[in-house]
């Protein structure tokens, strides 16, 4: 037997992350790397022509840190969980170029004025600040996954409790409980043959389950089309989900949900509508 309750989307992101938007969709941590990078490309023009390395203070003070905000603004208003620029993900690389900024900012923005080298720092550090310091700092770190075993700045990055446009405070998501001796055993990997006798729940709309919060329990699910799951880094096609057989559902992102195949593989499936619930 199983039983479904319904529960707010307001309430799922609370749960799903302890992070809060400050400004539109936006955290305190993005607002503080993009309002530094902004600060860092005002202080680049200024500084052109009158500085020696012209080249390194385009490219490593005004090039590099607006591409990093673009970077943070759309992972946030596209809905994405990561985003990754080759082997790194999108933190890592903007912590490194905070650094690189850092760096110019103090050893080649000199000849520029010094209220001008005095904000291009200010900037270089609140990029610092924010990627580096989400190590640290509570209300930075908790625009992060809470996985202890993936270091901070590798991990997904969690909706925003307010304000997110992974989704909107009307819109409601079904949560299920499976009751003692129903469903596949969540504790297994991969794909079932065949469900015992429980009927399946159709559902439409995106799955989160009331196991855990957050919808992190696992949960099967079977689907009426074959559905793509891919490599959640590159996007790349992982394997198909095909109707007939039970997949189980690891965990819930805010792209999708996490599927793990019978092989051991993982990958997201981006396509969550009119599901059947184990």
């Amino acid at each position: 037997m199983v039983a479904t309750t319904e529960t707010s989307q307001e309430e799922t992101m609370s749960q799903q992350s302890g992070n809060r938007a400050v400004l539109g969709p936006f955290t305190a941590r993005e607002v503080t790397l993009m309002g530094g990078a902004v600060l860092l490309a005002l202080a680049a023009l200024f500084s052109f022509g009158r500085t020696r390395g012209d080249f390194a203070v385009v490219i490593l003070g005004l090039l590099a840190p607006l591409a990093a905000a673009g970077g943070y603004a759309w992972r946030r208003t596209r809905g994405r969980a990561r985003l990754d620029l080759a082997s790194f993900s999108l933190d890592q690389a903007a912590a490194v170029v905070s650094v690189t900024a850092l760096v110019v900012a103090i050893g080649g923005m000199g000849g520029a004025g010094s209220v001008v080298q005095f904000f291009s720092i200010v900037g270089a550090l609140a990029m610092c600040v924010a990627t580096w310091g989400s190590l640290w700092v509570g209300v930075f770190r908790a625009d992060f996954a809470d996985t202890p075993e993936v270091p901070v700045l590798t991990r997904d990055v969690l909706a925003t409790g307010a304000g997110s446009s992974f989704g909107t405070a009307t819109a409601t998501a079904t949560a299920t409980q499976v009751h003692p001796g129903t469903g596949p055993d969540a504790a297994a990997s991969g794909r079932g043959v065949t469900h015992p006798d429980a009927p399946a729940v159709p559902h439409t709309g995106v799955v989160a389950s009331a196991g855990q919060p957050g919808g992190d329990a696992a949960f099967w699910f079977a689907v009426p089309t074959p559905r793509p799951v891919s490599n959640r880094a590159n996007g790349s096609l992982l394997f198909t989900a095909e109707p007939g057989a039970w997949w189980l559902a690891v965990r819930r992102v805010p792209e999708g949900l996490v599927v793990r195949h019978d092989d051991g593989r993982e990958g997201l499936l981006s396509d969550t509508t009119e599901l059947e619930l184990a």
